[in-house]
């Protein structure tokens, strides 16, 4: 199985969004643990 270009470009922009989603959701975990754990926003 050869690489194109066209698929490492592809991957890489599957990566960056994975990335942005994993830490827009991490960041959204700790804030309500936040929230919860003291009660401020």
């Amino acid at each position: 199985m050869s690489r194109t270009p066209s698929a490492g470009i592809a991957w890489q922009a599957t990566a960056a969004l994975t990335t942005l989603a994993a830490g827009f959701l991490a960041d959204r975990a700790i804030r309500a643990a936040w929230r919860k754990g003291s009660g401020k926003p």
